[in-house]
């Protein structure tokens, strides 16, 4: 799924070993990277660099970083937080204060990097099809799509009214191999 411009990630290093080899692993997959450290201007950063993506470390319930983090929703850039210990509930509240996910350190950069790639698949395929959101049924519906996409059978949508039957089969056509042919 490498289509159009590279996609941007800005990481924040408050833990500088994930960082920087996390940082070595995106350049060396073509991702456009920018490292800001704690005493850089984090949200002067971000409006320059316009990440598609933003990692941050340190203290995730840190009010300006809470902020930040409510900033970015409203520009449709996905935010990763890595967390020092393992809180079921922060995980939970700070999700739903605007995180695209927590993760628990210590993490391999490795693992990292899958959970970067996935939200970073997660927002081309957004953009493809237009269908935004971060719970866990809008996720499984582009799962689908994704999935059913290149399959050349006929497909059924079903649903409520109102619930974006059409976007979805938009997001299919888009996706497939007559997307060149009428829709």
């Amino acid at each position: 799924t490498n289509r159009g411009a590279p996609m941007k990630v800005l990481l924040t290093l408050n833990d500088v070993e994930p960082a920087v080899r996390l940082n070595a692993i995106l350049e060396r997959e073509g991702v456009d990277t920018a490292v800001v450290s704690p005493l850089d201007d984090l949200r002067g950063e971000i409006s320059r660099f316009k990440p598609d993506l933003v990692v941050l470390t340190g203290n995730l319930g840190d009010p300006i970083k809470l902020q930040i983090v409510q900033d970015q929703l409203w520009s449709g850039t996905s935010v990763i937080g890595l967390a020092d210990v393992e809180d079921p509930e922060l995980r939970e509240r700070l999700r739903t204060l605007g995180f695209t996910d927590v993760i628990t350190k210590p993490i391999s950069a490795d693992e990292l990097f899958l959970a970067v790639r996935r939200v970073l698949d997660r927002k081309r395929l957004t953009e493809a099809t237009g269908l935004i959101g971060q719970s866990n049924e809008i996720n499984e519906v582009l799962l689908k799509i994704e999935q059913i996409a290149p399959v050349s059978s006929t497909v059924i949508i079903e649903g409520e009214s109102g619930t974006g039957k059409e976007l979805v089969a938009q997001a299919i056509h888009k996706l497939s191999p007559r997307r060149g042919k009428p829709f």
